[in-house]
């Protein structure tokens, strides 16, 4: 996704995307225990890091992220090509765009939003994009959202030269463009979801990362 702060600076939220090989092993293992659901939803699915996983407990699995983001190339171990020729040939994978989610209206029985929402700049469409994955989630579903609260890594960025502070994260100018990068403390989360009619049945602390696994009432 394309967006503006800062006086017009352009944030590409691609480029905060990590690679398929830098996976957090405990999220992976918690994905894996998850029961199985007929249709699930990766919601900013960025390079697909964790698609097969979500895909084994699935019958079929959307991939949503930006048209940009689903069509550019990219690395695959030693082939590039897009998320959509990666998954073309898969009969229960599928891509669509965020366009494409919200003018679906489907009804999915589980709905990963997966370090997605400390990238958005804007506090305004961050929060709207975590109602519009829960209004895609059925009633006795769940939405399972990660979220970075205390990072090294971050740490790192923000104190380098190329980062600014900004929108209540910060802006770190990278080799591929802008992006950003914003810590969201627990109650962020606790309170949006209880507004939103879920009921929170875990909270797995990962390395600085808060999984929240969530039940639509």
């Amino acid at each position: 996704m394309r967006y503006f702060v800062d006086g017009g600076t352009e944030v590409r939220t691609e480029n905060a995307a990590l690679p398929i090989n830098q996976l957090s092993s405990p999220i992976v293992e918690r994905l894996r225990a998850l029961p199985r659901v007929g249709l699930c939803a990766d919601y900013g699915t960025g390079k697909g890091r964790y698609a097969p996983f979500l895909a084994d407990n699935a019958d079929e699995l959307h991939l949503v992220d930006s048209t940009i983001q689903l069509e550019r190339k990219q690395r695959f171990g030693k082939d590039y090509h897009s998320l959509e020729e990666r998954y073309q040939e898969h009969n229960a994978v599928s891509t669509m765009n965020t366009k494409q989610f919200i003018e679906s209206g489907a009804s999915y029985e589980r709905v990963a939003l997966l370090n997605v929402l400390p990238v958005i700049p804007i506090q305004s469409i961050a929060d709207e994009v975590l109602k519009r994955c829960c209004r895609a989630v059925k009633v006795g579903g769940e939405i399972c959202v990660a979220v970075n609260y205390r990072n090294s890594e971050y740490t790192k960025s923000i104190k380098s030269e190329a980062a600014k502070p900004t929108q209540g994260g910060y802006l770190i100018n990278g080799y591929r463009g802008h992006f950003f990068l914003r810590l969201l403390t627990p109650p962020y989360i606790d309170e949006r979801l209880y507004a939103l009619n879920f009921r929170i049945e875990e909270r797995i602390r990962i390395e600085g990362t808060m999984l929240y696994i969530a039940r639509k009432l």
